[in-house]
């Protein structure tokens, strides 16, 4: 983008709103539209003219039920009567995907699935034998992670018709009622989380050990990708080999294109047929080994967003992670770099720290800030979920104003000109792939430990 000095300057007092940070707004409580209306007048007040509303723990209005689309409809005339915009987040709490228990109550083959092996003629009732090579037998099995505060199971992140019920239940669902506001008072969607959630290492329990991620129809995409059979080969997934490396990453790459192909592309699609932009981040970011269990291929992945987007959870100065988010926006063109940050920060969070980690940030290269979280209510264990708030129950809100004019002016002059880059940094992501075994990744870490050193 070419912008004069003289343009830089004459609009840097008062950027456009979309450079504002732009918080997510939990919807926790009862939804009472006079404390609603209240809460649209105090961030409007404090420089806040785009938010997302975020179905979140605590809702005692039932989600995607018809008095939820009421409270929706109420705040979009609200937001538009103040000159006001927003994102709808696509989920009841998070990560995305199974709209809130609807994607699996439509058809139970829509679970995510794994893929394990075991001794010959030893698979566990209730699995699904795949093949049979030498002394080994291949099954899958459905996954049992359970999306947060929910009974339900996360689904299956390679299955086209697991992402369409998602489409159907959820994004048709506002369409059918808003969608003339739809790239209008409406911005798009927010996608969070989404990724492989098999022999994840964050379980409280793990009854999917050793595994790699599956759908039925991954042979035959596999195939089709690399032009060889992927179970005539499959024992070398648990070997060491020159072999097995290649197998492994061409293995990882076609999960990453069968999870871009068959969810990213098709929420993306949605959004863009109707006028709008889907934005947000994808799972676990932070580390290299993760960048291939929970995406395949984390910074390609993200060309599916229209914004690049990471996820800042804590202040630790070892990660990178901004410039993982930042790289790709580089790399595919795209306007902004997202960050959603604060989340996990804790009570003791005050201006001049969230001032200090938007500095770290925007120095590597993100340029638009998601805020988490304005709380609709920290009442009971609403104060613990993921704390803090930023909104009016602190202390500083009266303040608040300094740091959205602070922030808007940065995402603004850094979102300007045209990026060059004195030096860069190989991203290791086939070698990655190649030392992420099914059941270790302490290869995989000790040679992201060195990448980090280096970055």
């Amino acid at each position: 983008m070419e912008t004069t000095l003289k343009k830089l300057v004459e609009n840097f007092a008062h950027p456009d709103d979309s450079y504002r940070p732009q918080p997510f707004w939990f919807w926790n409580d009862d939804l009472n539209e006079e404390h609603l209306s209240y809460q649209l007048d105090e961030m409007q007040d404090k420089g806040i003219r785009i938010f997302l509303v975020h179905a979140r723990m605590g809702l005692s209005v039932p989600y995607l039920s018809e008095e939820w689309f009421q409270k929706v409809e109420f705040i979009l005339n609200e937001a538009e009567r103040r000159g006001m915009k927003l994102w709808l987040y696509d989920e009841e709490n998070w990560p995305s995907g199974y709209a809130g228990g609807r994607v699996l109550a439509e058809d139970e083959n829509h679970c995510g699935k794994y893929l394990r092996r075991f001794p010959a003629g030893k698979v566990p009732e209730g699995l699904h034998s795949v093949c049979r090579k030498g002394d080994w037998e291949y099954a899958w099995g459905y996954l049992h992670y359970h999306p947060a505060y929910s009974q339900s199971f996360y689904v299956d992140m390679l299955s086209r018709a697991a992402t369409e019920c998602f489409i159907r239940t959820t994004h048709e669902k506002y369409a059918e009622r808003f969608a003339d506001r739809f790239g209008k008072t409406i911005l798009g969607f927010f996608v969070d989380e989404p990724g492989f959630y098999n022999n994840f290492e964050m379980y409280n329990y793990c009854e999917d050990p050793a595994s790699y991620i599956w759908n039925e129809e991954l042979p035959a995409f596999f195939k089709r990708e690399k032009g060889y059979d992927l179970l005539e080969k499959i024992e070398l997934l648990y070997e060491r080999s020159e072999e097995s490396d290649r197998l492994r990453c061409d293995f990882y790459d076609s999960a990453a294109r069968m999870y871009e192909d068959n969810f990213l592309k098709p929420l993306a699609d949605f959004c863009h047929s109707h006028g709008m932009q889907l934005i947000g981040h994808l799972h676990s970011e932070e580390f290299l080994p993760y960048h291939v269990k929970t995406q395949g291929n984390l910074v390609r992945c993200l060309n599916a967003l229209d914004w690049s987007g990471i996820d800042r959870i804590d202040v630790n100065p070892e990660k990178v992670t901004e410039k993982y988010g930042s790289s790709a926006q580089h790399i595919y063109g795209k306007e902004r770099c997202m960050s959603e940050t604060f989340c996990l920060s804790g009570w003791d969070l005050n201006l001049k720290r969230m001032r200090r980690w938007t500095n770290w940030q925007y120095v590597r290269g993100v340029n638009a800030m998601v805020l988490h979280a304005f709380y609709s209510s920290i009442e009971g264990d609403r104060k613990w979920e993921c704390p803090p708030t930023l909104f009016f129950q602190t202390y500083h809100w009266k303040y608040f104003r300094q740091y959205t004019d602070y922030c808007t002016r940065l995402s603004y002059a850094l979102s300007q000109g045209d990026f060059c880059a004195p030096a860069a940094v190989y991203y290791p992501i086939t070698t990655q792939q190649s030392l992420v075994e099914p059941d270790s990744i302490a290869a995989a870490t000790a040679h992201d430990r060195l990448f980090l050193d280096v970055s």
